[in-house]
């Protein structure tokens, strides 16, 4: 018996970590801080070969040839997608990061605190732009109507928006937000009229941040905006159309349905209080538009359409 505990003690560790996560080998089991990971048959053989090899640089063969043999193919989106649900399902517990044009990386301990830290201010400006929204939602009710009657009275709107301009700032500052997921934004503006509207340029903001910030969290590897300027005619006046794909999971037609109601989530593994689009739907109804969601066909995740009043040539401001 004695030399039966002895042979026990001497085997190795048959847990693997990587800071709160854990993988009992012998088992199959994920464990993250201390709750077991509900995945996929799929999503568990990429994550495991991610915690036999972690802190190693993956490539897209690598991770086919020995996950999947012959069964993926490197060069589809597939692999993008089933890395992307577990990096949602992981949170920031544990570090699963893409090494553009490289692969992929699961990040140590040591790795993931050794990071540099996300600067003082850049924190404080998320802290004021959340307060902000706040703010904004609380009194959505008083201002809707002045909104209208804005939208309705162009002489005593504010000033025209170059929604363009607009657009590519807040892409900007989501390629900030969700660089560690490595993502390529795409911005196409159609030739032609520029897109402009007459509004609160912080109002675009607010919706354009919410639509921009949940195809980020959702992608995979790739969102796509496309903005155009439908121009009109005596019996409709001209739109700005905007439409934001990403190449995620997408929604069910159920979903697509309830999408929008306010605080109402599908999945929890994804950080956010629900209330994103439901802002962007009430602020866009605002103005007199609409925002309709739809399945991409260009990235096969989820399709944003949003529709504003767009100002007719008379209105626009002459060049100088």
């Amino acid at each position: 018996m004695a030399s039966l505990t002895s042979t026990v003690a001497r085997l190795p560790s048959a847990v693997l970590r990587v800071g709160q996560l854990e993988y009992d080998v012998v088992h199959g089991r994920f464990n993250l801080q201390g709750q077991g990971l509900q995945l996929t048959a799929q999503e568990h053989k990429i994550l495991a070969f991610f915690m036999h090899h972690a802190g190693k640089l993956l490539t897209r063969s690598e991770i086919s040839e020995n996950v999947y043999a012959r069964d993926l193919d490197p060069d589809s989106n597939t692999l993008d997608v089933l890395i992307g649900r577990i990096r949602r399902t992981l949170g920031g517990a544990a570090q699963l990061v893409t090494e553009r044009g490289q692969g992929f990386r699961l990040l140590t301990s040591d790795e993931a605190s050794s990071d540099a830290a996300v600067p003082a201010a850049d924190v404080q400006w998320q802290v004021q732009a959340m307060a902000q929204v706040i703010d904004r939602y609380q009194a959505r009710t008083f201002s809707d109507a002045l909104h209208m009657q804005a939208a309705m009275h162009p002489a005593t709107a504010a000033q025209p928006v170059d929604v363009a301009q607009c657009v590519a700032e807040v892409v900007r500052m989501m390629e900030r937000l969700h660089a560690d997921q490595a993502l390529e934004w795409t911005l196409q503006v159609q030739d032609g009229a520029p897109p402009l509207w007459r509004g609160e340029r912080t109002d675009l903001e607010e919706v354009l941040g919410n639509l921009l910030d949940n195809a980020g969290k959702w992608a995979a590897s790739a969102v796509h905006i496309g903005l155009a300027m439908e121009e009109g005619d005596a019996a409709q006046p001209p739109q700005v159309v905007l439409q934001i794909e990403d190449d995620g999971p997408g929604m069910a037609p159920h979903q697509l349905r309830a999408a929008g109601q306010r605080g109402l989530r599908f999945d929890d593994s994804v950080q956010g209080s629900g209330l994103g689009l439901h802002i962007a739907t009430q602020m866009v109804q605002a103005y007199g538009g609409e925002l309709s969601l739809g399945k991409s066909a260009l990235l096969k995740g989820l399709s944003v359409r949003v529709v504003l009043p767009g100002l007719q040539a008379a209105q626009r401001p002459r060049k100088a």
